[in-house]
Formats: C-alpha cells, structure tokens, sequence
C-alpha cells in the first residue's frame, strides 16, 4: 500500500480514489490464485474502481468474511445509488473525461 500511496499521492475521483487505496490492500492480502474480479463501474468511456464493485468482489474471496451485509445497496452501481441514473447521465454528458 505504501508503494500504491508513493506512486499515486494525488488523490483523483477517477483513477486514484479512496477505493483504489483499498483494493491495493485487499490484494495483499488475497491468497495466491484468487485475483479480484470486476471492480470497476463504466463512468463515460472510463473503467473507476466503486466501493459497490469492490465490495462485490471482495466477498467472493475464500478468506473473506462479510462482518455485516450490504445487503442490497450494492446491487446497482455507485454513481446510480448516490445520484440516481438521470444524473448520471448529465454528469458524464458534462464532465470532461481524459
């Protein structure tokens, strides 16, 4: 995690986010041979690492346990759960993505 902080020590919504940080632990500490699945959400034309996503994906880890269920706030994708789908679409229509 250190080496991901050093490499990376802007913080950016879109490629350098809080649960990019956490990934980089979660991956540390998988067994060998289980790599996490999809943890990213399609935002415009880019792939960003969601705390739904990663949470969805950490939980099938043969290692993990699950202390208390998200149940199902993490079936949809993050940006739908905080600003809803028709926002959505107005941020990405109005965001400048690189």
């Amino acid at each position: 995690m250190y080496a991901h902080q050093n490499a990376n020590s802007k913080y950016n919504g879109m490629s350098n986010n809080c649960s990019d940080y956490v990934k980089e632990g979660i991956e540390y500490a998988a067994p060998g041979g289980f790599p996490l699945g999809n943890t990213g959400e399609r935002i415009g034309s880019k792939m960003i690492t969601t705390p739904n996503h990663l949470y969805n994906a950490t939980i099938l880890l043969p290692n993990a346990t699950v202390v208390k269920s998200a149940g199902n706030k993490v079936n949809n994708g993050f940006i739908d759960a905080v600003v809803g789908k028709s926002k959505q679409r107005r941020i990405v229509v109005n965001s400048k993505l690189p």
